[in-house]
């Protein structure tokens, strides 16, 4: 069955995730780091749009090791999120046959950062970004944004992440799911669904 619909995360797919903690300079190790970030309600409340970005900061901050607001902010936008090198070329090759759509749990910083590098978003039939649907994966109100929709099935869309948990996610509600991390791995796991 040939995929209708090519679905992608962001982070960890499409842009590399980078070194935060060098980034920003911050008093913790990387595993640390991403403990935090992935279980911390403040980050869901980022990036399901219910925390603006000042309130976030000041917030966050103080859990890694920067009191100040001002000073986290400014480490925060240090982040940088660069596309992988062969990105955009590939996906403009697979935009003229496949429905794309994004769906990433993400923040309006972040976003801004990724608009800033690039315009391939704007040949993207649809744009499922947490911080303005409301909805972060893996919870299933996410995948069925997507299907409702593209008004299809489950199995007419090709999903790829980098979190085991939201692959497991999409699967459950009949989404053709691969993790890979990074562009190569996107490719394989593409020509494996035979595109």
């Amino acid at each position: 069955m040939a995929a209708t619909i090519l679905l992608f995360d962001l982070g960890g797919v499409l842009v590399d995730l980078g070194d935060p903690v060098g980034e920003m300079d911050l008093p913790l190790s990387p595993d640390q780091f991403w403990k935090q970030w992935l279980s911390s309600p403040l980050v869901h409340e980022f990036e399901t749009g219910k925390l603006g970005a000042e309130d976030f900061i000041a917030r966050f901050g103080p859990g890694v090791g920067v009191a100040d607001a001002a000073d986290f902010g400014r480490r925060l936008r240090r982040w940088r999120l660069p596309m992988f090198a062969g990105v955009e070329p590939y996906l403009r090759s697979l935009v003229s046959r496949h429905d794309i759509a994004l769906l990433s749990n993400t923040n309006e910083i972040h976003w801004r950062h990724v608009l800033s590098q690039t315009d391939i978003f704007s040949s993207f039939a649809h744009l499922f970004l947490s911080y303005e649907t409301g909805n972060a994966k893996p919870e299933q109100a996410a995948f069925l944004d997507v299907v409702q929709h593209f008004d299809c099935a489950p199995q007419d869309i090709v999903f790829l992440d980098d979190n085991s948990n939201n692959v497991a996610a999409a699967m459950a509600n009949g989404l053709r799911a691969r993790q890979v991390r990074g562009f190569d791995e996107l490719k394989q796991a593409l020509t494996g669904f035979g595109i």
